[in-house]
């Protein structure tokens, strides 16, 4: 922070999220992610999905047992992880419209693999998993127990829906039954 010419020191108030980063190097660093705050959010502020949606290419983070601020490029980050209470406002509004919740496995090469829900709200025309993960964000929020996994798309290697399908139906294959020759008595 910088002090002005009239010796005022001018900050920004900010949301301090308690979250666990996993960068690309394969550190994982727990610690606060600042987020705006937002009077008109159920939250009071914004969530990370968001904050990592901006097109601001860094953001700040303060690595837990440090007083040093870091600041991060977004492009590294893989996953937040983030205590679910802090992070989603959007539990409240899936009985509210036409929102429903897909299980999915999302393999993040070698990095991550990690299975958990993803609220698809999509116009009916573009309702499949597939659409959701070709949306333009970046980032997007997969749900497991009571934590939000903010996750990077630029990682993602395969997404598996875990929606159970009926099994196939069973395929009845007919054997040929041979036709039976009398032996000849010599």
């Amino acid at each position: 922070m910088r002090t002005s010419d009239l010796g005022v020191t001018f900050q920004i108030p900010k949301f301090e999220a308690p979250v666990e980063l996993f960068l690309a190097d394969n550190r994982r660093l727990k610690g606060k992610l600042f987020l705006s705050i937002l009077p008109s959010s159920k939250l009071g502020h914004s969530s990370v999905l968001e904050g990592l949606n901006e097109p601001q290419k860094f953001f700040p983070f303060l690595p837990e047992y440090a007083n040093q601020v870091e600041v991060f490029n977004k492009e590294l980050l893989v996953e937040v992880v983030i205590d679910i209470k802090l992070d989603q406002e959007e539990q409240s509004n899936i009985l509210e419209s036409n929102i429903w919740i897909e299980e999915v496995e999302v393999q993040c090469s070698s990095y991550v693999t990690v299975i958990g829900n993803v609220i698809l709200d999509l116009p009916p025309n573009r309702a499949r998993v597939l659409d959701f993960f070709n949306l333009p964000e970046a980032f997007f929020a997969l749900q497991k127990g009571d934590k939000s996994h903010v996750i990077n798309k630029k990682y993602v290697t395969s997404v598996k829906e875990l929606t159970v399908l009926p099994p196939p139906p069973k395929q009845i294959t007919q054997t040929k039954r041979g036709g039976r020759t009398k032996k000849k008595s010599s």
